[in-house]
């Protein structure tokens, strides 16, 4: 079996960048890395705007004398906070709410409406 880390150019759409950390999550599940030497592995994925945005950030980490960051989960924390928007939940869920079939075939409409209810993380119940 063979995996490989997603790259990530910091393309600002939050479904593409949520499919990403999907991505990312999945990859570090097949592949045992000691969790010091997730972030390289990520670092190394960022292209683009992103790689730019990871190595300003880590680089005024070093002038500020203050550690570099080096877990997995703070640097996903960072990335969500520059590259989603703070509103992100909401949006998804304004799209969620504002999904219709219009002219669109019913199987393209459902699956909208599906993969959106799966981001906005709604629960069902009974009623």
């Amino acid at each position: 079996m063979r995996a490989d880390l997603p790259f990530f150019s910091g393309v600002v759409d939050i479904e593409q960048f949520l499919d990403w950390i999907y991505e990312v999550e999945r990859f570090f599940d097949i592949i045992r890395i000691e969790a010091e030497r997730k972030v390289d592995f990520v670092a190394y994925k960022l292209r683009g705007g992103a790689g730019a945005w990871w190595q300003r950030h880590q680089d005024l980490l070093r002038t500020r004398g203050q550690p570099l960051i080096r877990n997995w989960t703070k640097m996903k924390t960072l990335l969500k906070g520059h590259f989603l928007p703070l509103d992100y939940e909401q949006i998804l869920f304004q799209r969620f709410r504002n999904c219709y079939q219009s002219t669109r075939l019913v199987s393209a409409y459902t699956e909208e409406v599906l993969r959106l209810y799966a981001r906005c993380n709604l629960n069902e119940n009974e009623d």
